[in-house]
């Protein structure tokens, strides 16, 4: 009887992982052929940036950049990041209440 229990719980929790819908991803718009910044703000205070005026030289330019529906109004911002090219990557995790717009430099 234990290993029938323990079979059905694999398999509702299998099922359940097969029924959720996948994230959507989006590739912003030519960050694969240009430099972009990004500025991300929660009640006009600025929270994540990449900009080439920025003070850290490897959140100088973004390109590659993917926004992803992580669910409950927050999104992750997948890129590469770097000065002069863009060598480096991360993912950056929006808040809730938190706004991002993506700019060609």
């Amino acid at each position: 009887m234990k290993k029938h229990l323990a079979l059905s719980i694999i398999l509702s929790t299998i099922s359940g992982l097969v029924a959720a819908e996948p994230a959507k991803t989006l590739l912003v718009p030519d960050s694969q052929n240009r430099d972009f910044g990004i500025i991300c703000r929660i009640n006009d205070k600025t929270t994540y940036y990449i900009k080439k005026d920025s003070n850290n030289n490897d959140y100088q330019i973004a390109r590659n950049i993917y926004l992803t529906d992580i669910s409950s109004g927050r999104v992750a911002i997948s890129l590469m990041h770097g000065f002069v090219s863009a060598n480096k990557s991360s993912t950056y995790i929006t808040a809730t209440n938190e706004s991002c717009n993506t700019f060609s430099q």
